[in-house]
């Protein structure tokens, strides 16, 4: 099979520390068929000098003025010539195979539209690389259990199933579904995989980690408001409330803590009928939230509405999960965790 030209998009803004390294991992892939569309979001601080410097190996588009990473990639996916579209962002690093191993899956498996891969999720400090704290350690390992289809689209309304930079897409997909959407109260990246995994297509990993994930102050996730827990919770509603079984039945919440109670609001401002709420403890059993009964969660029993797990713990999580599937629910038809 003949190699394929792949385009990796870059967008950047402000990342004269980091952007370097992150090209030079792109350049170095052992897939030799990329282009590098580096989209220079009008940076401040010299990381368009630093991008002269590679010349005609890359394509390096500087705009005047910023628009943000929506707009960015929308900017490189219209100059994009591969017919596969990679990610990338300039704080960090894919390993040398990562591309020639995402492929060579993509390729060998027509039903899928995307994938991704494992990721080593590192805490920049100054100019290290350091582990990073037990919370983003406990997400790699929950990011990393998820390499099937399967697991990645049940699991889709926890968080979201898998770093955008990791990706690689075939280009059709990108322009049927519009790509990232700039005109919303929460993430484009986000909205985008969940809008990919609603029109049916498949993602999957390549179960290797071949991309290095950096966290530090400046990260979007951390400095824009689109990357809040209320932003999030809003995103889930919105494709949750879209659910034929949800519009038909409506759903039940198994937990009444903050995170349920969030998901409640936000379902009804979504339109969606809610039933009653489950949960274990014993101060809220009886009690009545957001004019919804709570439940004893050992009370559950089979219902044609949908059950959304609603706690933040994983081991509570399990347990109601458990005892949804004990009663009947299936996982990513009737039933979803959500966090």
């Amino acid at each position: 099979m003949a190699p394929s030209l792949i385009s990796i998009i870059l967008p950047v803004h402000n990342a004269v520390k980091t952007v370097g390294a992150a090209v030079d991992s792109c350049l170095n892939q052992t897939h030799r068929q990329i282009e590098l569309l580096v989209i220079d979001d009008a940076s401040t601080d010299g990381t368009s000098e630093i991008l002269k410097t590679y010349g005609d190996r890359i394509h390096h588009h500087q705009l005047e003025k910023q628009d943000g990473v929506a707009a960015a990639f929308q900017f490189g996916l219209d100059q994009a010539q591969g017919q596969w579209i990679a990610r990338m962002d300039g704080d960090d690093l894919s390993h040398p195979d990562r591309l020639s191993k995402q492929i060579a899956l993509l390729q060998s498996h027509d039903e899928l539209e995307a994938v991704s891969c494992l990721v080593d999720i590192r805490k920049r400090v100054g100019d290290e690389l350091k582990p990073a704290n037990e919370g983003y350690q406990r997400f790699a390992r929950w990011l990393n259990s998820l390499t099937t289809p399967e697991a990645i689209a049940k699991q889709r309304f926890i968080d979201q199933p898998l770093v955008n930079p990791t990706m690689l897409v075939r280009k059709r997909v990108f322009e049927a579904l519009g790509a990232y959407r700039s005109d919303l109260d929460w993430a484009e990246d986000y909205d985008f995989w969940l809008r990919l995994l609603d029109a049916g297509h498949k993602i999957a990993k390549v179960p290797e980690v071949l991309f290095t994930w950096t966290d530090h102050p400046y990260r979007l996730t951390r400095t824009n408001e689109d990357y809040t827990q209320d932003a999030f919770t809003h995103c889930k509603a919105h494709f949750l409330s879209k659910l034929p079984r949800v519009q038909d039945q409506g759903v039940i919440i198994g937990g009444a803590g903050p995170i349920g109670k969030s998901m409640a609001k936000a379902l009804r401002a979504c339109g969606t009928q809610l039933h009653h709420f489950y949960d274990v403890h014993p101060r809220r059993i009886g009690e009545t939230i957001q004019g919804l009964q709570v439940k004893s969660l050992e009370s559950i029993e089979p219902s044609r509405a949908v059950l959304l797990g609603a706690v933040g713990q994983p081991g509570k999580r399990k347990q109601i999960r458990d005892l949804a599937l004990a009663h009947g629910y299936t996982e990513g038809e009737d039933f979803f965790s959500i966090a």
